[in-house]
Order: C-alpha cells, then sequence, then structure tokens
C-alpha cells in the first residue's frame, strides 16, 4: 500500500516514459539510468576485453573522475569504515594512480572540501547536460 501511488501514477498517461521511481515506506525518488550510444564490436572475435578497454573512450559518453588529496582520502574512509590506516594504504595502492586516472578523464573534479560544495559541482555538470545526476 505504501507504494500504490507510485504505481498508478507510472501507469498513467502523463508519467514520463522510461522512468524509475524507487518507494518505500511514504518515501519516493526517481533514480536515474544513462545510457550510451555505445559501440558495436560485433558477434566475433572482436568481442573480447581487450577491445571494450580500447572502445571505452567510445562507449562511455564522458568519464568524470572525483578526487582528493591523500590525506583526506584516509581520513575519509577510516571515518566510515573499521579498517587500519595500513588496510586503507594497501587499497589505495591497488587502485590506478591519480595520474592514470585523470588520464581517462573528460573532467576531474576536486574534492577536497565538504560534500555540499562537490554536491554543488556535480549539479553544475549535470545542468550542463555532462553528467547523469
Amino acid at each position: 500500500e505504501f507504494i500504490t501511488p507510485a504505481v498508478i501514477y507510472l501507469a498513467s498517461e502523463n508519467a514520463p516514459n522510461g522512468a524509475i521511481v524507487a518507494a518505500g515506506a511514504g518515501v519516493f525518488s526517481r533514480i536515474f539510468i544513462h545510457e550510451t550510444m555505445g559501440v558495436s564490436l560485433g558477434m566475433g572475435e572482436d568481442m573480447t576485453p581487450e577491445n571494450i578497454e580500447a572502445n571505452w573512450d567510445k562507449i562511455c559518453d564522458n568519464i568524470l573522475t572525483v578526487e582528493a588529496n591523500r590525506e583526506i582520502c584516509i581520513a575519509r574512509v577510516f571515518n566510515r569504515s573499521n579498517l587500519s590506516r595500513r588496510q586503507i594504504l594497501l587499497r589505495m595502492k591497488n587502485q590506478l594512480s591519480s595520474k592514470d586516472r585523470r588520464s581517462l578523464s573528460d573532467f576531474v573534479l576536486d574534492n577536497n572540501f565538504t560534500f555540499i560544495e562537490l554536491e554543488e559541482k556535480v549539479k553544475y555538470f549535470s545542468k550542463k547536460n555532462l553528467i547523469s545526476y
């Protein structure tokens, strides 16, 4: 009964096509899934992980990387998890380097500030239709 209003609305003539709504306990939110134009690799030998990697820039519309300096990243992970500093550093070591992430990105957002400031930056990119938000 708590999701019925959303179900009825989405089945109505006034509902947008392709909309996805999360509903529960009287709370409703829209879910966005963004599908790019993609790239055809055919149905044969060209369907390989290497060709996915080689065509990644065509598969993705835009790649947005959000980065913060190392100590801020460590502090944020430490505050939200039970990981030790050593465990965090091991995980960070297994990730792409900042230089590599930046080389693959169309945009890089500096996340050395508050969540609210980051959210404003993301909203800016969304309003410019550079990313889905």
